[in-house]
Parts: C-alpha cells; structure tokens; sequence
C-alpha cells in the first residue's frame, strides 16, 4: 500500500498549496509514482499543480444518475470501477483524481462511497498518495480518509483555525480511521508575536500534537495561479525529506 499523507483544517489556511508542493516534491526527487487526490468537492488542486480536469467522480455519479453508463447485466458500481481510468488525469509523475461537485442536491454520500472505494482500490498501485481534503471535519466523519499513515493538519495563529486543529485532532482519535500518525503545519505565521498568537501556540501545544513545520507568512502565498505552488520554505522542505522516506512520525 502506498505511503499516504492527508491535508486537513478549516478553510483558508493553505492545504491545497501545502498538497501541491508535496506532489511537486516528490515528483523532482523522482520518488516513484505519485496519487494526488483532491477530496474537496470545490476542487482546486488541479489550479495549484497546473493540470486540467476533464471528469471528476461528482460527474460520473451524475451519469450514472441519469442512467447513461447503464449496461445489461451489469452493476453500476462495476460500470464505474471500469470508468476509473477515465477519472484520472495522467501527468509525468504523478495522476490526479478529484472528486468534484455532483450537480444535483443532496448530501456527497454516494460519491464519498466511491472516493472510499476508489482509494482502496488505488492506494496499492502507487509509491505515494496525497489527500487534500476538504474544509473542516466532514471527510473524517465519512471516513473518506482512513488507513492513512500522516495526517497533517494545517493551522494559523487565528483562534477558529486553532479550534478546528483541536477538533480534528479529537474526531480523528475517537473515530475508526486508522490515522498512524498526525502532526501540525502552522502555515503563514507573522514574524512578531503578540499575546494573542502566544497563547494560541500554548493551546496547539496542549492539544498534544508536534509542530512538524512552520511556514513564514509570505503575500505571495497568499492566493496561487494555473501551475504555480508556491516555493517550499525550508521547515516544509525538511517535513517533506521524511516524508520521502517514510520515516515513523
């Protein structure tokens, strides 16, 4: 099964950039294939790695929903394993596969199902798989991401960022995911400290959970274009060398 690693936290705090930059990583070290896997259904993992996706797993529930993949005989759950290659979008080093938004109303259930299904049956075809979640704590709630080797949730020095971290890590210990390992990014930290932000550090550090990397505050971080991620800070850099060798956190 391949090393996987999961981006979780509230939004905004920079998952997707910090998701793209460990598959950029990996690919410049040419550690072997890489799954990167954009679990939100307002997908933008696509922007920050420079590639387009054509299908997404939220289209494919619409067509089976509309009964187009239908097929004599046979399920249509089978219909969509043999539309998977159709999902993914191959690029030198790496495949992307996105859930999307499905456009009719309702909950994700079905298409959270499939993403499940989908990433058991993948995980053993890849070195690496790289989860960037969605906001909040829904994807743990739904088990979209389990039997994950690093969870990596990313936080500012805001207090509902700090909160969501609190949280998170509390759902993912009380819940069946099969979570090895977690740790905290604290992503765009301002260089001076206040007694706000000092005690917001004192609450992470409570919570327990190790530092793995801090991430300077940095405008141009503030937002990505088509194919850029972002230049990798040295703290980030030296997470992602353990990564790359699947080092117990």
């Amino acid at each position: 099964m391949g090393y996987t690693v999961a981006f979780v936290g509230k939004g905004g705090v920079g998952k997707t950039t910090l998701s793209a930059q460990l598959v950029r990583f990996l690919v410049n070290r040419k550690a072997g294939s890489v799954l990167a896997v954009d679990a939100d259904p307002n997908n933008n993992l696509h922007l920050a790695l420079g590639v387009k996706v054509q299908k997404t797993i939220g289209d494919m529930r619409e067509e089976l929903a509309k009964d187009t993949l239908s097929s004599p005989g046979i399920s249509k759950e089978r219909i969509f394993e043999y539309k998977l290659q159709e999902l993914l979008v191959e690029e030198k080093g790496f495949s992307l596969l996105a859930m999307g938004r499905p456009e009719g109303q309702g909950c994700y259930c079905y298409v959270n199902h499939i993403l499940r299904r989908y990433l058991d049956i993948l995980q053993d075809d890849y070195a690496y798989v790289v989860i960037d979640t969605e906001a909040g704590m829904e994807h743990l709630s739904r088990r979209t991401t389990r039997n994950l080797d690093l969870m990596l949730i990313v936080s500012q020095l805001t207090e509902a960022s700090v909160l969501a971290t609190e949280r998170i890590t509390e759902l993912a210990r009380s819940l069946p995911v099969g979570v090895k390992a977690m740790g905290v990014i604290l992503n765009m930290v301002v260089s001076f400290s206040n007694s706000t932000s000092e005690k917001l550090r004192n609450r992470i550090k409570k919570i327990p959970l190790e530092v793995l990397a801090e991430v300077p505050y940095d405008e141009k971080m503030s937002g990505f274009g088509e194919g850029t991620s972002g230049d990798i800070c040295p703290q980030v850099a030296a997470l992602y060398e353990r990564i790359l060798r699947k080092e117990q956190f």
